[in-house]
């Protein structure tokens, strides 16, 4: 096997024999003022705010992290992603095409209203039809959503789907009645569900508050209030972080990671992780149309070297757009090795021999990594000009479908492959819900036909071998070019415990105190 696959099996061995003994210290703030202590509260960094709080509206792993908090679905993930019952207690298949949910009865909103059918039959209707909806992509196959009572949902689908549970774990359950009297508008900054905090303040770029709800059926969490601070700058978040001032701080940079290392009261916590970095280009007109310049600067730049030297090894070679963990990766698919002269032969096959000039839409956060691209493609001939972005101006660039090149990362957070095809793959049909992460316009009438063939099966031998298929294909035709697979790293105050989750969520729920010596 090649040494991308090793490197990825030992890391991932490495995980499971890993034995993480973390203690975590609790920094005391009160919902954006200064407060005196009390380790009830907690302050999870991140590096940016969530796009929106309504739970439809974007499929960004951070938005989603945020809003597991607060809403739940009929389904969830538990830490080691397996389903497990959330909303709905039990399901059944009456037959191929139907599915049958039982509800918790007793379950209450953050309003106070009860839970029934009613709101689940309007929550997955609206995630299938809003327009501005990043959940269409999981509903190409459901025909009819129906309340058969207050406490059972009957989801009927086209043909037999196997993965619907897992496409159903990322939809939130919001009420009815608040959501059709407030408006769309509204439910992006103030939201209401059944989780187990409930929203209280949101100052943009400053801080997100959620307290503890009280009536949550499954139990009051020990933390009795979170805090979700943006800080932008990496280098930043770390002096915040060693500064007290936060007990989990989200993508400690390599670059920091001896510094954080060195300190006696904090620890790294770093696991394989969902994330696969690449870029992404406008396969609708030239250059990136042809083939052969995509297979050129998959050649031209020297991710072996990156991931050595400006990751300081805190990432793994990406043969592929998923990383070993998510259900479909393909071990048989080889690493692509650095090949500069072969990359210039391609593009003069192509009719570039003197190269050509791009814009490179970057993330500011990327700078440095996206430089190192940079210079590997002035080599093979293709001049970048680095255009940086704030993170918000970037993804609504690269959403609008305006950008030319870009640099982006993606999970596939219901661990599945089938999602990274479905949005990023498939070719868009806004009607059916496909490709909405489609941003380069690709299109494969046989490659389409696969994914929509592949979520028919049940049997998941069969639909692996599909997958496997459908990975390898895409992976000749380069829409995307893949980087490197993400480490997560984490930095964590000592005073508290907790463990990662390989769905890349945080969920203040899990978070407990240390116990003294």
């Amino acid at each position: 096997m090649k040494k991308i696959n090793r490197n990825l099996n030992l890391a991932a061995r490495n995980h499971k024999i890993f034995v993480f003994s973390l203690l975590l210290l609790i920094f005391l703030l009160e919902c954006g003022s200064k407060g005196k202590e009390d380790v009830s509260k907690i302050v999870i960094g991140y590096k940016s705010d969530p796009l929106t709080l309504d739970p439809h509206l974007a499929s960004e792993v951070l938005t989603i992290s945020v809003q597991s908090n607060i809403f739940e679905g009929l389904v969830s993930f538990d830490r080691d992603m397996r389903i497990q019952p959330a909303l709905a207690k039990s399901w059944e298949n009456p037959d191929d095409l139907t599915w049958i949910f039982h509800l918790r009865q007793g379950v209450k909103f953050h309003d106070g209203s009860l839970l029934k059918a009613s709101d689940v039959k309007f929550s997955l209707e609206r995630a299938k039809t809003l327009p501005a909806s990043a959940m269409k992509g999981n509903f190409v196959t459901v025909e009819t959503i129906k309340a058969i009572d207050d406490w059972t949902i009957e989801i009927k689908t086209k043909g037999p789907c196997g993965l619907l549970l897992k496409l159903l774990i990322g939809v939130y359950i919001i009420p009815e009645g608040y959501a059709k009297e407030r408006g769309d508008e509204y439910l992006k900054e103030y939201p209401v569900g059944t989780g187990p905090y409930r929203f209280v303040e949101w100052m943009k770029n400053d801080y997100l508050c959620l307290k503890a709800n009280e009536d949550y059926w499954g139990g009051i969490s020990k933390v009795k209030e979170v805090i979700f601070k943006p800080i932008y700058d990496r280098k930043t978040a770390v002096d915040f972080f060693l500064q007290g001032k936060a007990d989990i701080m989200n993508e400690i940079p390599p670059e920091e990671i001896g510094r954080v290392e060195s300190q006696p009261n904090v620890y790294l916590l770093k696991k394989p992780g969902l994330i696969v970095r690449y870029l992404g280009m406008n396969l609708r007109k030239k250059p990136f149309s042809d083939l052969r310049v995509r297979q050129a600067i998959n050649l031209g730049i020297g991710k072996e070297r990156i991931v050595k030297e400006i990751l300081r090894e805190r990432a793994y070679l990406a043969t592929q757009f998923v990383s070993p963990n998510v259900f479909g990766y393909n071990p048989e698919i080889e690493e692509v090795k650095y090949n500069p002269e072969k990359a210039k032969k391609l593009l003069q096959e192509a009719g570039y021999a003197k190269g050509f000039e791009i814009s490179f839409d970057v993330p500011s956060v990327r700078e440095k990594l996206a430089n190192e691209i940079a210079k590997d493609l002035a080599i093979i001939g293709i001049k970048v000009k680095l255009n940086l972005l704030s993170v918000d101006e970037f993804l609504k660039r690269v959403e609008s479908k305006e950008s030319q090149f870009f640099l982006l990362g993606s999970a596939t957070v219901f661990g599945d492959a089938s999602d990274f095809f479905d949005d990023a793959i498939h070719s868009f049909s806004s009607q059916r819900g496909y490709g909405i992460r489609n941003y380069g316009g690709y299109f494969n009438k046989k490659l389409d036909e696969l994914i929509e063939e592949s979520a028919t099966l049940i049997n998941e031998t069969k639909r692996l071998k599909m997958l496997h298929q459908a990975m390898k294909m895409t992976v000749d035709e380069l829409p995307r070019i893949p980087l490197y697979v993400e480490e997560d790293i984490y930095g964590v105050s000592k005073r508290i415990v907790w463990l990662p989750r390989n769905d890349l969520t945080i969920q203040a729920k899990e978070i407990s105190l240390a116990k003294k010596d």
